[in-house]
């Protein structure tokens, strides 16, 4: 069989099964596995497919301009977009790429202060400008008029000289067998520039971009911190994304799942209690406050006392990474998450969760009494900081903060003096 007859098939079979499997193709045809790999890369140079490890798959067509791409899955991207924004902090160096869902996510930082946000695309250091007070850096180089963001090698050498917490990449694609693929080689080679500088890379993924190969590989699995998808997705591809590459990658679908603690629960609900203090609160606290804070903790004492409290948990893939608790008054007296499930949303579904219970039980206001490490996550939710106090654990002196916020509106408490003659036993409550 001659090469262009070889070629013609492997098309026919490229449209007809979405992916050529190479020895299944040489079998079929009577013919060297290295015969159809030498036609399957000649047909990749042209355009005609995207080589993968063992065979090929077909080329999704160009990414449309950005201003086509703005009215299309518009509302999986605000989704994405409000779980990217459980990834930052306050205070953080971040990296927004370019595109539409990078776009949607400017719209929500303005509940974050004192960002910085580095950017290639000048859309998106303009929406940020506007409607934040972060400081706001762009890279250089040569416009791209498809994507509208800044590539080629100045944009690289630039992008080699930053350092962020966070990049939220932006994709063509999302593919289990493709990979995370882009259209152009500049803007492949930008975003791994990009990578390389940035503690954590979260890839931007909405209903549009899964299942979809484009022509540019841009970096392995193994490279991501986390694929953000939308929770509303129910596209099968998602399933067969790596959960787990090199312990680090996670495909995020729906957040955690939240119910009630069972007696079982115990031992894991501790273990996570242990960790967020050893670990997240190691941070704001001496080792001698630590050491107060989590020793001589009975197991059976800690059962019953997770059976008394209204206590919930929050599980991924079947094991248990956060809990809380709430009483009839609003009173939130513990509230944890496994420093390994961090920057996931978590937290703020365990608080989404009581403060539905709380409304259900007629209280009118969410309280805590917050340790230094949480104080910044309850001010994100609007809460507002009553007073400083010390509180005595095991004969140390802690730093907490007593803090409200009204359930309904999640504005900022405004009159804390309802709360300045609450009885002495609630000065001693535990360190969240």
């Amino acid at each position: 069989m001659l090469s262009r007859e070889r070629k013609s098939y492997l098309l026919t079979v490229l449209e007809r099964d979405r992916r050529v499997v190479a020895k299944d193709v040489a079998r079929e045809l009577n013919v060297s596995e290295d015969s159809v790999r030498r036609d399957l890369r000649e047909l990749a140079e042209i355009g005609a497919c995207v080589r993968v490890y063992g065979g090929a798959l077909p080329v999704s067509d160009v990414e449309p301009p950005v201003a086509e791409r703005r009215d299309v899955a518009v509302a999986s991207k605000a989704r994405v977009a409000r779980l990217a924004l459980d990834r930052i902090d306050d205070g953080e160096t971040i990296v927004l790429d370019g595109g539409t869902t990078a776009l949607a996510l400017t719209t929500l930082l303005h509940d974050r202060r004192s960002l910085t946000v580095i950017t290639p695309s000048p859309a998106v250091a303009i929406a940020v400008a506007e409607r934040t007070d972060a400081r706001v850096q762009m890279l250089g180089g040569e416009l791209t008029r498809q994507s509208m963001v800044n590539g080629g090698p100045m944009a690289i050498e630039e992008a080699r000289r930053i350092h962020a917490d966070s990049f939220f990449m932006g994709v063509a694609g999302v593919d289990p067998v493709g990979g995370l693929t882009t259209g152009t080689a500049d803007d492949a080679a930008t975003k791994r520039a990009l990578a390389s500088q940035s503690e954590r890379v979260f890839i931007l993924a909405s209903e549009d971009k899964i299942g979809v190969i484009s022509r540019v590989p841009i970096v392995e699995f193994t490279a991501v911190t986390e694929i953000i998808v939308d929770p509303l997705d129910d596209n099968p591809v998602l399933e067969q994304l790596p959960r787990a590459a090199a312990g680090r990658l996670r495909a995020t679908t729906g957040g955690p799942t939240l119910r009630r603690y069972a007696p079982e629960d115990a031992s894991a609900t501790l273990s996570v209690f242990l960790s967020a203090i050893r670990v997240t609160a190691a941070n704001d606290y001496s080792p001698a406050q630590i050491d107060a804070w989590t020793a001589g903790i009975d197991l059976d004492v800690w059962a019953g006392q997770r059976s008394e409290a209204d206590t919930w948990v929050a599980e991924v893939d079947g094991t248990i990474v956060g809990f809380t608790d709430i009483n009839s008054e609003g009173y939130i007296d513990m509230m944890f998450v496994d420093p390994t499930a961090g920057r996931r949303g978590i937290a703020t579904a365990l608080l989404r969760q009581v403060r539905s219970v709380a409304r259900e039980n007629g209280a009118t206001e969410l309280s805590v009494h917050a340790s230094k490490t949480a104080r910044p996550f309850f001010e994100r939710e609007r809460f507002g900081v009553y007073a400083e106090q010390q509180v005595e654990r095991n004969g140390v002196l802690f730093i907490n903060y007593r803090m409200g916020a009204p359930i309904d509106t999640g504005r900022t408490a405004v009159n804390p003096r309802e709360l300045e003659h609450e009885d002495d036993h609630r000065t001693t409550r535990r360190q969240r």
